[in-house]
Parts: structure tokens; C-alpha cells; sequence
């Protein structure tokens, strides 16, 4: 009985299914049976309606591309150049104070064309510190933040701490602003730089303005251990307006997007610059000096030309041989010596002599240490070493009469070319010393080097008592805290040691490299001289000269690549702050070829730096009253006979025309003008190895007016050098 009841009710739902079935089946055959149909009257009927496809492409969003340098008008401090941003360049800022930063604007024109819901994009670097774990202790979050807005409208702000995308890996290695900032890996987004998502934006077709602006944001409280304050700075590439569903990646624009900006014109601002000839203020001290020139004859020709007043003759005793005879006297072979010597005055230049490193025959070298060079270790006995050193002045200033003024103990002791062996190798195992060994073993070879300094200085001054004997020599080797680092320890233990020994010290020589323009700048190197004087001072009222015998800017194929106009200027701006800080010396590292150097490695062709000291050498003695305003020009002019020279330079981010005033000249007279520039476009090997050399771009006969002055208008591009020399009839 169950078994039956089971098998209708089974009976009973298979009929159920196959009505349904039925039901919903015939309308779906009915349909395929119609388009068949359809089909077979009319074969061609889907070419025929290709808008009737299922799968429709998908409308390409609209992009609008915009450069940041190409700001109608904006206060960003210069054009930063770099292979690694889109279009090669982008506006640049850096302040040491945050209240600055709100100073920092741009203003956009665009055009759009269609109306819509549109995301900003924004392709940047901007400063970004985020380091410490304990509140109001250690910790601190700080960064510059951007703003914008349209049509004048309401600012939008984006967060600083959020990730870019879009980040191209190791991009830095092609924008030099990033690869060596002075907040190492504390900083999130100094290691790349890369897209942000700044908002959304409803925009209708036609012409808008877009601002942008710059302000400082903290976190987090001020901590009470806080670091000292750091630059402030950041790079604006590019913007892009997108419609949604459009990601960027990378620093080209694509094919698809359109120029926001087509075909505006720079801004062109304005300026002044007046020269009274009438006033003179002081000799302009001759700045140029290099280390390592070699005897390349093309070489040697684009160095004279420049006249150097220094070049520094380092690793001496690598040149002249010192060894003991059989009678145990110490005795030197001066050949190589007197060869690299005789070359640096063939050049008519002065040597700046290193006395370095330690000869073999008086090294402590460890016998186990066959690896290390003899040279960076101490003398086994300093009474020998003082006699080297007297032998070495007495051959050159006495038996030679060289009349070699400069000599200095050592190079860089407080890097690695100051090695002192451990005598107490046994009190890393007592206890509590490990965490201090470092520290004391700075202590050994800082005192270590004191005691080389005392017996080479004894030694120098008596052989010729009218040298001028200094050291450290000392690396800057700091980092966003400080950029002296230990160099200030060496200065100050080394002056307090010299007066307590009653040791001359005559001078002060201290190397500092900077980096990008954030890291170490021009003002670093002015505040560096200033600095180690009074680290050097002593009483008696006795100040010791100081000297900058290595600098220069790491490159890495960003705007202190040494073959860009950029470094160019950069390298006048510091000259300059050496300058105003008092400094008669310097020392320029990188004479010839390579990436520090100013010559190419092939056939000697100049570099924009290059231009500039022959710029700088074509300047007269005696250096007269120069007013420039606005700030972002520099005026440095002299004079010499009845020729004046003006050099000015500048960064900035647009053209400015100056009207420039040379007083007094006599009333009716004629002054010829002849103008060199150095820009992206003149003497710049970047725009043609026929554009390599120094260039003379105009000349041109200027009449003096009744007030006595010679006026004329002249436009300074943005990173640029212009040298006007004018010669009174």
C-alpha cells in the first residue's frame, strides 16, 4: 500500500515538471526561432547594425594633462630638471621654516572640454617625517601638505601620510631630489615619488583656474627630545584631470590625454639691478681651486684659463718616497714630488699641500692587516714623522724657494683614512664596554690625530716659520640633524688641544659634499665657515682662517648632474656664500672628467660648471656696490680700469626682464656691452656639443644720459648665468 501511494505521488510530480517545463520552454524556442528566421532573410543584417553589437567598447575617459612649471604665475623657489620627471622638470620649494610654507603658490589656466565629474591627480614629492614611538616624548609626525582648488572656490587638502601609486621602483635614481634627502628613512615618500588622489572635482566645458598651495601640518604633539628642525621641501610634477575609471602609472602622459594648457605663454616678471662703480667695497677673493688635475694637455689648457688660486696636492707621501738607509737615517726621494709639484705652478696656480698619508717605512699597521694600506695607520714613532715633515717644507720653501704657503695634516682622519690599532683588544670582554667600544675607539683616533697634528706642525713651522700650517681636514659627516656631524668634534678638540701644546693653528680645512638641494645647500656652506671659525677661535683674539678644500654636489642624474645649468648656478650660489661668510680659498673637487668633474671624459668638453668659473675668471679685482632686487637675483660686480663686469644668476621659475644701471660713467660717453649667458640653451652641452662652449650672445654700444648712468634691459631665463662686461670709450 505504501509502495503504490510513493510510486503516483512520483507520478503525479513528474507530470508537474513537465508542464512547467512546457510552459517556459515555448517562448524561449519561439524567440531563437524568429532570429533564425530573420537570419535566413537577411544574412548581412548584423554588419548592416553594428551599434546593435551585446558587447559595446567601452568610451575612453577624458584626461587632462597639465606640467606643474607651466604655472601661470607661482612663487615656487626655481624648475628642478631630472630625467625621471614628466617633461624633465618640475616646480621646486625649499624653506627651512614651516611658517614659509604657505608662501608657496601656483596658478593654472586650463581648458575643458567636456563637461563632467573629474578626479585630480597629482604626480609630487613633498616632505614627509614620521619617526618616535613615545608620545609626547620621541614622537613626531610633520609634513607639508598640498591644497588646491578651482575657480577660486573652496581648498580641498590631502592628507600627507597616504601612499602615492604609480610609483616607478628606484624612480629616485632618476630624480637627484630624492635619492639623498637629508631625512634619510624616515621619510615614507622621499624614496619615491609618485601619483596621489587629491578629489574629485565637477567641472563644465570651457576655461578654469586651478591653484595649488602648499601648508605645514603636524600630528602629533611636539615631543620634549624633539630633532633640530629639518627643510621643508617638495617637488610638483604634473597634474592630470581624469575622468573615473582612469588610474596613472608611471611619469609619461598618455597617448589619449589632452593638454589643459595648450599654447600659454611663460610669465615674464620684472627686476633691477644697479651698479656704482663709484663704490668699492673689497678685492673679490679668488674662489677657484680644484683637487685632482691631471696632465692631459686639452685639460691643462681649459684650467689655466680659469686661474685657479689653489689646487690641493693630497696623498704626498704616496709621491715622495721616504725610506731608511743602513746607517738607519730616514731618507726621501722627491722625484714624483717635485714633478706633480712643478706641474700644479705650471699652471699658475698654488699647491695647497696635504701632508698625508703615513709613510710605509713608519706605519703601525697590524702585520695580520696586509689589506689595509699602510698609509691610514699612525707612525710607530711621531719624533720621525715630525723630522719627515720637516724635511719635506725645508726641501720645497728653502732649498727650493717655492715659497708654499698652505700645509695641512692629514685627509679626513675622521673617516676612513685614520686607522689606530687597539692596544687593549681585551677590554671588549668586560663587562658594560661593548655598547661604548665604538665611541672610545673615536676617542683613540681623534687624540691619536691630535698628537700627528702637534709633531707635523713642530716640524713644518721649523723648517719655515712663514708657512700657515691647519687641519682637521675633516669630513662633514652629518645627517638631517646636524650636517657638520663629527667634523665639529675634530675642530673643536684639535683647537683645545693646539692651545694647551701652544701649537699653531692657522687654519681650518673642512670638506662637505652637498647633496640634492635639500640635503646640504649653499647657505650650509656660509654657516659651515662661520661655524668652525668660532669652533677655532681662541683667547688672544686669535681666529684662524678657514678653508672648504673639498666640495661639491653628489649627482645622480638630477639637477646637480654637472652637466646641467642647474649645478652651474648652484655652484655660483655657494661660491657666493663662501664669499659673504669671509672665505678667501675654496677647493672644488672634480677638476676634469667624470660626474664630479667639469670637463666630459671625451676630448675635454666644457660643462655649464666649467663655464661658470670662466665666467667667475673673466671678473676684475676690486669688487663695487651691486643692488639686485627681487631676492631671486644675484648681482656681484667689478671693476678694473675702465672695464666693469656684472655677473647675475638666479634660479626662479619663470623669465624676468631687469633694467639694469651702470654709474657713474662720464656724461656723452659710449660703453660697449658684450653679454655671455648660460642657460638650458647656451653654453650647455645639453643643447649641442656646438653649444658647449662659454657663449657671447649680444653686443651691444650703450650712450650715457646726463645722470651718468648706462641703462639697458636684459631677460634672465629661469636657472641661468649672464656675464655683462662693459668698457667705457
Amino acid at each position: 500500500m505504501q509502495n503504490h501511494f510513493q510510486a503516483n505521488l512520483r507520478s503525479r510530480h513528474l507530470v508537474f515538471v513537465t508542464l512547467f517545463a512546457l510552459l517556459f520552454a515555448t517562448p524561449v524556442v519561439l524567440f531563437f526561432a524568429a532570429r533564425s528566421h530573420s537570419a535566413i532573410q537577411n544574412p548581412k543584417s548584423k554588419i548592416q547594425n553594428p551599434s546593435r553589437t551585446p558587447n559595446p567598447e567601452p568610451r575612453t575617459p577624458t584626461i587632462l594633462w597639465l606640467e606643474a612649471e607651466r604655472a601661470i604665475a607661482t612663487t615656487f623657489d626655481d624648475l628642478y630638471p631630472a630625467a625621471g620627471l614628466s617633461g624633465g622638470r618640475s616646480l621646486h620649494f625649499s624653506t627651512a621654516r614651516a611658517t614659509a610654507l604657505d608662501r608657496y603658490t601656483a596658478r593654472y589656466r586650463m581648458t575643458v572640454p567636456r563637461t563632467g565629474q573629474y578626479v585630480v591627480w597629482s604626480r609630487r614629492h613633498l616632505y614627509y617625517y614620521n619617526e618616535g614611538r613615545l608620545p609626547l616624548l620621541t614622537r613626531l609626525t610633520r609634513y607639508a601638505e598640498l591644497g588646491w582648488r578651482v575657480d577660486g572656490g573652496a581648498w580641498s587638502h590631502t592628507p600627507g601620510d597616504e601612499a602615492p601609486v604609480g610609483v616607478i621602483e628606484g624612480s629616485y635614481h632618476s630624480v637627484g631630489h630624492l635619492g639623498l634627502t637629508r631625512t634619510g628613512t624616515a621619510e615614507m615618500a622621499g624614496q619615491y615619488i609618485g601619483w596621489y588622489r587629491d578629489g574629485e572635482v565637477f567641472l563644465r566645458a570651457g576655461e578654469h583656474t586651478f591653484d595649488v598651495t602648499i601648508r605645514f601640518r603636524q600630528t602629533t604633539a611636539t615631543p620634549l627630545f624633539r630633532p633640530r628642525p629639518h627643510r621643508y621641501y617638495g617637488l610638483l610634477d604634473a597634474f592630470a584631470f581624469a575622468e573615473p575609471g582612469f588610474v596613472p602609472n608611471g611619469r609619461f602622459r598618455p597617448a589619449s590625454a589632452v593638454d589643459a594648457a595648450p599654447g600659454r605663454p611663460r610669465p615674464v616678471g620684472t627686476g633691477a639691478v644697479e651698479v656704482d662703480v663709484s663704490a668699492v667695497r673689497d678685492t673679490i677673493p679668488n674662489l677657484i681651486g680644484f683637487s685632482l688635475v691631471g696632465t692631459d694637455p686639452a685639460q691643462v689648457a681649459r684650467v689655466r684659463a680659469i686661474r685657479p688660486g689653489l689646487i690641493r696636492q693630497c696623498h704626498l707621501y704616496n709621491l715622495a718616497r721616504v725610506s731608511r738607509g743602513a746607517d738607519g737615517r730616514l731618507r726621501i726621494d722627491w722625484t714624483e714630488a717635485d714633478r706633480a709639484i712643478d706641474h700644479i705652478l705650471s699652471l699658475g696656480s698654488q699647491p695647497l699641500m696635504c701632508l698625508s698619508y703615513t709613510p710605509s717605512i713608519l706605519s703601525s699597521r697590524p702585520s695580520d692587516e696586509e689589506t689595509r694600506d699602510p698609509g691610514l695607520y699612525p707612525p710607530t714613532n711621531y719624533v720621525e714623522w715630525e723630522e719627515v715633515v720637516f724635511q719635506t717644507v725645508k726641501h720645497f720653501n728653502v732649498d727650493r724657494r717655492l715659497g708654499i704657503r698652505y700645509w695641512e695634516v692629514w685627509n679626513e682622519p675622521n673617516n676612513v683614512f685614520w686607522n689606530v690599532r687597539p692596544r687593549w683588544a681585551w677590554l671588549r670582554y668586560v663587562p658594560f664596554y661593548s655598547p661604548y667600544e665604538g665611541r672610545l675607539y673615536e676617542l683613540t683616533r681623534l687624540f691619536a690625530y691630535c698628537s700627528l697634528y702637534e709633531h707635523a706642525a713642530r716640524g713644518a713651522i721649523r723648517a719655515d716659520p712663514t708657512i700657515r700650517v691647519g687641519g682637521p681636514t675633516a669630513l662633514c659627516d652629518g645627517d638631517v640633524e646636524d650636517v657638520t656631524g663629527s667634523a665639529r668634534w675634530w675642530t673643536q678638540v684639535l683647537a683645545r688641544w693646539c692651545g694647551w701644546r701652544d701649537i699653531r693653528l692657522d687654519f681650518i680645512s673642512l670638506h662637505l659634499y652637498g647633496a640634492p638641494p635639500d640635503a646640504s645647500g649653499p647657505a650650509d656652506y656660509a654657516d659651515l665657515i662661520r661655524r668652525a671659525r668660532q669652533w677655532g677661535s681662541r683667547s688672544g683674539g686669535r681666529v684662524p682662517e678657514v678653508i672648504i678644500d673639498e666640495w661639491n654636489a653628489w649627482s645622480m642624474e638630477g639637477g646637480h648632474d654637472t652637466a646641467t645649468a642647474y649645478h652651474a648656478v648652484w655652484v655660483m650660489e655657494t661660491l657666493y656664500a663662501m664669499m659673504e661668510a669671509g672665505a678667501r680659498h675654496s677647493v672644488y673637487f672634480g677638476a676634469g672628467g667624470g660626474f664630479l668633474g667639469m670637463l666630459t671624459d671625451q676630448g675635454d668638453t666644457p660643462k655649464p660648471t666649467y663655464n661658470l668659473f670662466r665666467m667667475m675668471s673673466l671678473m676684475g679685482r676690486d669688487r663695487v656696490a651691486a643692488h639686485a632686487a627681487p631676492a631671486d637675483v644675484r648681482a656681484l660686480a667689478s671693476r678694473s680700469g675702465q672695464t666693469v663686469t656684472v655677473l647675475l644668476w638666479r634660479f626662479g621659475a619663470a623669465d624676468r626682464e631687469i633694467v639694469l644701471s651702470v654709474s657713474p660713467f662720464r656724461t656723452g660717453a659710449t660703453v660697449q656691452c658684450r653679454r655671455l649667458v648660460i642657460d638650458d640653451r647656451h653654453s650647455n652641452l645639453n643643447a649641442g656639443l656646438e653649444r658647449a662652449e662659454l657663449e657671447e650672445v649680444e653686443q651691444r654700444t650703450l650712450s650715457v644720459g646726463p645722470d651718468r648712468r648706462a641703462r639697458l634691459t636684459v631677460r634672465l631665463p629661469p636657472t641661468s648665468a649672464t656675464l655683462l662686461i662693459f668698457e667705457a670709450e
